[in-house]
């Protein structure tokens, strides 16, 4: 339900090029939210816009037992700390509140219920942009895309799959680990997205719990001696690949050992390797380890096929499952707004976030998961778009010192403190 407060924001959003705003952001999560506190830091006029109802949509139909897997310290978006009442690791519902309180500090009226059907270059001024929406259409020299890094679920095409007499959804859909309750559950997938499903189901009554996993899992704990883990890898983020390859390696050996004893192998590539390459990221334990030493989660091979009611494995095995959970990741869906451009990979991410696409004008922030800590980089995405904003506006003007004098005065009036990270 739209919330009463804002009515207001439903005024068409068509704007004329004598109007024309700075920048347009489509998307009001936590990408969107920081590029706007750090865009308006630096006097630019912003309009943002949402296809859902309110803050945090996304996060809110997460199961209630979701925390976020990075601390607190490193979750925060620029100039607002999450407080200390919501834990080192906060839960899905002290995020959210988080969410709103970020809203009404931002200031920023946020138009809900819009949805973006088309982006293209303005055929006027050939140097901006025309955005379509399902509320009019914007005008703006600078678009930020900040839409997230999970809108497609991406679901494997199994043969047999239609035809399955069990359940078989995406993790997206995982609802509550209660109503798994005496049901045979198969995890597909030992990444980040798995284990957290599996640490959940592991504290439950379920009847039987298995994950598949095709090439191997990197696992490691939310603490190394007392330490927050993550601290530790925002520290070495700057390090060679095949050093935070072997740290995390061996950070996961030390806490755990060889997890090969119980069917799970390390996959070929390093975990810091294997993200960048294949985004599949490292999975953090909260009680799947001590599942799969004690039985009560059990490892099975790459699925082959559905057979019926049965799951048929590429070792020949079979189990009969009341629900498959596809842990199989998400795609952005940004192909069919802005894969023309070039400005996308093979995977339909975007080549460059947080700095100047191929296509000047178009940025993107939040699409790309972060192997120390998605929140973390949101910051540094958008201080770092801001940037790249000031600098086109620059080079444009030719003066630098006119555009310094037009932006200081905003830039004092913020009441916005700075970032500390």
């Amino acid at each position: 339900m739209r919330h009463p407060a804002r009515e207001g924001t439903l005024a068409p959003l068509t704007t004329a090029h004598g109007s024309q705003v700075d920048v347009v952001i489509v998307g009001a999560g936590p990408a969107g939210l920081a590029a706007a506190c750090e865009l308006q830091r630096r006097g630019l006029r912003i309009r943002m816009i949402d296809g859902a109802d309110q803050v945090g949509e996304p996060w809110r139909r997460r199961h209630d037992a979701l925390r976020l897997n990075t601390h607190r310290w490193c979750s925060s978006l620029p100039g607002l700390r999450i407080p200390s009442s919501a834990g080192a690791y906060p839960s899905r519902d002290a995020f959210v509140e988080y969410l709103e309180r970020y809203e009404r500090f931002l200031g920023v009226a946020i138009d809900w219920g819009v949805r973006v059907t088309a982006i293209d270059r303005d055929p006027v001024s050939q140097d901006g942009w025309v955005v379509q929406t399902s509320r009019g259409t914007m005008h703006a020299r600078d678009v930020v895309l900040a839409t997230g890094p999970d809108r497609v679920p991406r679901m494997p095409a199994w043969p047999g799959a239609a035809e399955f007499r069990g359940v078989l959804m995406h993790a997206g859909a995982f609802g509550r680990p209660t109503d798994y309750d005496g049901k045979r559950v198969l995890i597909v997938g030992g990444g980040n997205s798995g284990v957290d499903i599996a640490n959940c189901l592991a504290r439950g009554e379920s009847r039987g719990l298995w994950m598949s996993v095709r090439s191997g899992s990197t696992v490691v704990p939310r603490r190394l001696y007392g330490v927050p883990l993550q601290l530790l890898a925002v520290a070495l983020r700057r390090s060679p690949r095949w050093y935070q390859d072997a740290t995390t390696t061996l950070t996961s050996r030390l806490s755990f050992g060889k997890l090969d004893a119980y069917d799970l192998p390390l996959p070929s590539k390093g975990p810091f390797t294997r993200f960048v390459e294949d985004g599949v990221a490292t999975a953090i334990d909260d009680g799947c380890v001590a599942a799969l030493r004690g039985g009560r989660l059990r490892i099975v091979p790459e699925i082959a096929c559905f057979d019926g009611a049965e799951v048929r494995f590429v070792d020949g095995t079979a189990l009969a499952p009341d629900v498959v959970i596809a842990a199989t990741g998400y795609r952005t869906g940004l192909e069919p707004l802005v894969g023309r451009f070039g400005v996308l990979d093979a995977l339909g991410r975007p080549r460059v976030v947080g700095g100047p696409s191929s296509a000047a004008g178009l940025w993107f922030v939040g699409q790309r998961s972060n192997f120390h800590g998605n929140l973390h980089a949101r910051g540094i995405e958008a201080r770092g778009l801001a940037r790249g904003v000031v600098r086109r506006r620059q080079a444009s003007a030719g003066t630098k010192r006119a555009w310094w004098r037009r932006v200081r005065p905003a830039r004092r009036g913020m009441g916005a403190p700075e970032a500390t990270y």
